[in-house]
């Protein structure tokens, strides 16, 4: 299956669409799973071994609870928020799914302290 328009710098996003728009097969994959098999390819067309490419892409397209994300670049940051949203999809318990209820009613033990500040008064503060 032959990969137009992969160079240096493409853009993943439009490659997998447009491969899953020509091929019938591949729209069954996640778009997010089509896109690191394509890093793969291109970190290996630019040079480095299959290995490190594997190691890069899977970096790039995992979550990491301890990874600042206040430091990513927008391109790396939009897939980890694809990956964080997926990822809640897979979570969330929908109609129709064992053990799913659709009224939770919760009760959280809050405690009712006072505040000295909080109270009402009589004396009126003029400012």
């Amino acid at each position: 299956m032959p990969i137009r328009g992969l160079y240096r710098n493409s853009d993943l996003k439009l490659i997998s669409a447009e491969l899953c728009k020509r091929h019938a097969i591949l729209g069954h994959l996640a778009i997010l799973q089509m896109e690191k098999l394509l890093a793969i390819v291109q970190e290996t067309r630019n040079g480095a071994s299959v290995a490190d490419s594997i190691r890069t892409a899977t970096q790039r397209y995992t979550l990491d609870p301890d990874e600042d994300l206040n430091v990513l670049d927008d391109k790396t940051l939009q897939v980890k928020k694809q990956l964080m949203a997926e990822s809640f999809e897979q979570a969330a318990l929908k109609p129709g799914d064992p053990g799913f209820t659709y009224n939770i009613e919760v009760d959280f033990n809050t405690f009712e302290t006072s505040a000295d500040w909080d109270n009402d008064s009589d004396e009126v503060v003029d400012f």
